[in-house]
Protein backbone atom coordinates (compact mmCIF):
# COMPACT_ATOMS: atom_id res chain seq x y z
CA UNK A 1 0.00 0.00 0.00
CA UNK A 2 1.29 3.53 -1.41
CA UNK A 3 -0.09 6.86 0.52
CA UNK A 4 0.82 10.04 -2.05
CA UNK A 5 1.58 13.12 -1.24
CA UNK A 6 -1.96 13.78 -2.65
CA UNK A 7 -3.84 11.54 -0.18
CA UNK A 8 -4.35 9.08 -2.40
CA UNK A 9 -3.54 5.52 -1.92
CA UNK A 10 -2.24 2.73 -4.70
CA UNK A 11 -2.92 -0.75 -3.64
CA UNK A 12 -1.32 -3.57 -6.27
CA UNK A 13 -3.50 -6.63 -7.00
CA UNK A 14 -2.44 -8.72 -3.93
CA UNK A 15 -3.19 -5.84 -1.78
CA UNK A 16 -6.51 -5.81 -3.56
CA UNK A 17 -7.48 -8.97 -3.15
CA UNK A 18 -6.14 -9.79 0.31
CA UNK A 19 -8.26 -6.90 1.51
CA UNK A 20 -11.66 -7.63 -0.67
CA UNK A 21 -11.65 -10.82 1.46
CA UNK A 22 -11.12 -9.08 5.21
CA UNK A 23 -13.75 -9.69 7.34
CA UNK A 24 -15.80 -7.07 9.02
CA UNK A 25 -13.33 -6.83 12.38
CA UNK A 26 -10.72 -6.61 9.52
CA UNK A 27 -11.78 -3.95 7.37
CA UNK A 28 -12.75 -1.61 10.67
CA UNK A 29 -9.28 -1.87 11.74
CA UNK A 30 -7.43 -1.27 8.64
CA UNK A 31 -9.81 1.72 8.21
CA UNK A 32 -9.65 2.78 11.41
CA UNK A 33 -5.49 3.01 11.27
CA UNK A 34 -5.95 4.88 7.80
CA UNK A 35 -8.24 7.42 8.89
CA UNK A 36 -5.96 7.81 12.22
CA UNK A 37 -3.15 8.41 9.82
CA UNK A 38 -4.93 11.33 8.49
CA UNK A 39 -5.94 12.96 11.20
CA UNK A 40 -2.33 13.03 12.50
CA UNK A 41 -1.16 14.34 9.17
CA UNK A 42 -3.80 16.98 8.89
CA UNK A 43 -2.67 18.51 12.85
CA UNK A 44 0.98 18.40 11.93
CA UNK A 45 -0.58 20.75 8.49
CA UNK A 46 -2.31 22.99 11.58
CA UNK A 47 0.48 23.02 13.69
CA UNK A 48 2.95 24.30 11.17
CA UNK A 49 0.28 26.82 9.93
CA UNK A 50 -0.09 28.47 13.39
CA UNK A 51 3.93 28.27 14.21
CA UNK A 52 3.99 30.24 10.88
CA UNK A 53 1.28 32.75 11.95
CA UNK A 54 2.31 33.47 15.38
CA UNK A 55 6.54 33.92 13.77
CA UNK A 56 4.78 36.73 11.52
CA UNK A 57 2.13 37.62 14.42
CA UNK A 58 6.08 38.12 16.50
CA UNK A 59 7.46 39.87 13.95
CA UNK A 60 5.14 42.51 13.54
CA UNK A 61 5.11 43.27 17.03
CA UNK A 62 8.70 43.35 17.50
CA UNK A 63 8.73 45.94 15.13
CA UNK A 64 8.26 48.85 16.81
CA UNK A 65 11.06 52.01 16.73
CA UNK A 66 13.35 52.03 19.56
CA UNK A 67 13.75 48.36 19.88
CA UNK A 68 17.25 47.69 18.30
CA UNK A 69 18.66 44.16 16.68
CA UNK A 70 19.91 42.90 19.50
CA UNK A 71 16.78 43.17 21.60
CA UNK A 72 14.98 41.82 18.58
CA UNK A 73 17.47 39.16 18.29
CA UNK A 74 16.56 37.86 22.54
CA UNK A 75 12.91 38.37 21.81
CA UNK A 76 13.17 36.02 18.79
CA UNK A 77 15.28 33.55 21.05
CA UNK A 78 13.40 34.06 24.34
CA UNK A 79 10.46 33.42 21.51
CA UNK A 80 11.89 30.07 20.08
CA UNK A 81 12.74 28.65 23.73
CA UNK A 82 9.25 28.61 24.69
CA UNK A 83 8.08 27.73 21.49
CA UNK A 84 10.61 24.50 22.12
CA UNK A 85 9.54 24.27 25.88
CA UNK A 86 5.69 23.75 24.86
CA UNK A 87 6.18 21.30 21.98
CA UNK A 88 8.40 19.39 24.79
CA UNK A 89 5.66 19.48 27.07
CA UNK A 90 3.51 18.48 24.41
CA UNK A 91 4.69 15.17 23.77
Amino acid sequence: MVIKSNRTINLNRDEYRKIKGYKKNDMEALLSGIYDMAIEDEREEIRAELLKESQEALEKAIDIKGIGPERKAMIRRKYKEAMEEKEHDET
